[in-house]
């Protein structure tokens, strides 16, 4: 995941990078003293204080992405499902070490109107062998266990990708 960050030199922009953070999208810009420029002035060196610049920028889309999940309301569920694609990628375990309430935070939708967490999830499909799902038009119904989720088509496809096809299966 990747950030768009316009680097400067005091006031002088200098160029826009894409940058390797980790998490993203992120648009941004910095100025940084020791950001070295190349010859012409239209972009910066690839050395250690744009190294520098890098591990900030990573730190701190990391923080407020934590902070999003903490405390964001998701009411479309772009959060949700940007959670759970992250989770889906290849470094899931240094993400959830670096974030651990990415799995414990209830971000998923169920049928009963509560929300739940991927471990919740992932616990359930360990127990089950599956987790079901109905539409989201499907009315409030208290069933609390095992859970039932009832989100968007997004968020879906994205715990598809996590979980893998066969562990969402469709309810009545």
């Amino acid at each position: 995941y990747q950030g768009q960050i316009e680097l400067y030199l005091g006031e002088q922009r200098l160029v826009t990078r894409t940058l390797e953070l980790g998490i993203g999208p992120v648009i941004g810009a910095v100025s940084y003293g020791e950001l070295r420029p190349t010859a012409t002035w239209n972009d910066v060196v690839d050395d250690a204080a744009l190294g520098r610049v890098v591990a900030l920028l990573s730190r701190a889309a990391w923080s407020l992405f934590g902070e999003l999940v903490r405390s964001a309301a998701d009411p479309e569920g772009w959060l949700t499902h940007l959670v759970l694609r992250r989770l889906a990628r290849p470094d899931r375990a240094e993400v959830v070490e670096r974030l651990p309430h990415l799995v414990e935070t209830p971000l998923v939708a169920t049928s009963s109107g509560a929300k739940i967490s991927v471990a919740k999830i992932e616990e359930t499909v360990a127990l089950h062998g599956h987790i079901t799902w109905v539409p989201m038009s499907t009315p409030d119904v208290s069933l609390a266990d095992p859970p039932v989720l009832r989100e968007r088509p997004a968020v879906l496809e994205a715990l598809r990708v996590l979980l893998g096809v066969k562990m969402l299966v469709e309810g009545d």
